[in-house]
């Protein structure tokens, strides 16, 4: 979820501290690295709403706007963090409380 929210963040972010172009080998190794920072900086309400976001969409789908970038772009999920946090287009389960 936060990975397709905050697309172009996490993007910027992974290309300042990789010094390379989406798409190299140093970029991908440092994308998750990125968006792990990402979600460290979420607030506590915007974790909130992405969480409700992502069941939202687990439990009818997302939005057929969403759906269609996603095929086209190749988004999917990704683990990122520690065990019970996954980020992805139609999940984010944050840590467990």
């Amino acid at each position: 979820m936060v990975g397709f929210v905050k697309k172009r963040e996490v993007e910027e972010l992974c290309k300042a501290e990789t010094r390379s172009n989406p798409g190299t080998t140093d970029y991908l190794a440092g994308y998750q690295g990125a968006l792990r920072k990402v979600v460290e900086q979420l607030g506590e309400e915007e974790a909130t709403e992405y969480l409700a976001l992502a069941k939202e969409w687990n439990e009818s789908s997302a939005p057929v706007d969403v759906q269609r970038r996603s095929v086209v772009s190749g988004t999917s999920s990704e683990m990122v963090g520690p065990p019970d946090m996954f980020i992805g287009m139609r999940n984010y389960m944050g840590p467990s409380t």
